[in-house]
């Protein structure tokens, strides 16, 4: 996708944020998408979001990603905290082979000794069962297995982000060497997405000028109509 489509999916996704929880999100949660544009460091912090997380590199063909938890900097020297669960998913069921996985697992021992172990159904929602949170309580309690506590994210980076200093830097893409050529499929529906972008360019100039009278409407209900237009296409 092009920076601006991105750029809208921040600005769209705030004002949600906004309007349903009352806050700002300063993480950007992509564990399931296909490689990430070298863009997307400098776009985060234009967007006040300053923390990263994915997984999905974890199942790179070739090449072993080096880090599970580092800087990543984009194009233009932005710098943003990325962090790769080291359990390699997003819905694990909790047994004690993802927690020492976890642990084990981890290319940044030494750099910080915290790391994220994301757990439930998560693809396709339904979140965490009863059998997984009594299976963690049992396991927190076992002598000899790695210290758990149940956080947020939003504490992890916190926590991660006071000894960030000492984390290795990654410069650019972060290419994804599985699910290839995904952007060169389906190529009429594509096009006719871009077609449909340049359209609410024109559309958004026009809705800009001060045409309230010949228009008929406020620039609130333009402003409306635009989002309407909008929301849907990204």
């Amino acid at each position: 996708p092009n920076a601006e489509s991105m750029v809208r999916q921040f600005l769209y996704g705030q004002k949600f944020y906004r309007e349903e929880f009352g806050m700002h999100s300063n993480i950007l949660w992509l564990p399931d998408t296909f490689g990430y544009s070298g863009q997307l460091p400098q776009i985060m912090q234009i967007c006040d979001v300053k923390y990263f997380l994915s997984q999905k590199l974890s199942w790179n063909l070739t090449n072993t990603f080096p880090h599970h938890t580092f800087i990543w900097k984009g194009i233009d020297q932005s710098k943003v905290l990325a962090h790769f669960p080291p359990g390699d998913t997003y819905e694990s069921d909790l047994k004690i082979k993802d927690v020492l996985k976890t642990v084990t697992n981890n290319k940044d021992k030494g750099r910080t000794h915290d790391q994220m172990l994301l757990f439930g159904h998560g693809d396709g929602g339904g979140g965490p069962t009863p059998e997984m949170i009594d299976r963690l309580d049992r396991i927190s309690s076992i002598n000899g297995m790695p210290q758990i506590v149940r956080s947020t994210p939003q504490r992890f980076f916190e926590t991660v982000e006071k000894s960030s200093k000492m984390l290795c830097e990654w410069w650019g893409e972060l290419y994804f060497e599985l699910h290839r050529g995904t952007y060169t499929t389906h190529a009429k529906l594509k096009e006719s997405n871009r077609v449909a972008e340049f359209w609410m360019t024109d559309i958004e100039f026009l809705a800009s000028l001060d045409l309230n009278n010949l228009l008929g409407c406020s620039k609130k209900e333009k402003s409306t109509n635009c989002d309407s237009a909008l929301i849907p296409l990204l």
